[in-house]
């Protein structure tokens, strides 16, 4: 470490100036390492009919399953670039629009 940040640093904090060798770091990673951040992509949407990897259809439909949907970040099929929580806010938006519009509602537009 070098100036200008040196002598801001008083301590390494983590995992700890002791853990030193590829095994300690290693047993550190898997012990720390979780998923809460950002999960996406597990449940893939797109063509069920072309692409058997996929797991919801364009109406967040779930593969197979009667009467339930998915509507999180899973169903994206590639990350996206932008700011997740507002990508899955706007999914769960249209989720509620196409859940409303099964069950017989006309949509904002129909009071216009």
């Amino acid at each position: 470490m070098t100036e200008p940040l040196k002598s801001w640093i008083k301590e390494e904090v983590a995992p700890g100036s002791q853990v030193t060798s590829d095994e300690e770091l290693d047993r550190y990673a898997r012990s720390v390492s979780h998923t809460i951040y950002h999960p996406a992509c597990t449940a893939k949407m797109g063509a069920i009919v072309s692409n058997p990897l996929t797991v919801v259809e364009s109406k967040l439909q779930v593969r197979g399953v009667k009467n339930l949907r998915v509507a999180d970040a899973s169903v994206f099929p590639t990350m996206v670039t932008i700011n997740l929580m507002l990508t899955v806010l706007a999914v769960g938006e249209r989720a509620a629009e196409m859940i409303a519009e099964d069950a017989g509602w006309k949509g904002l537009h129909a009071r216009l």
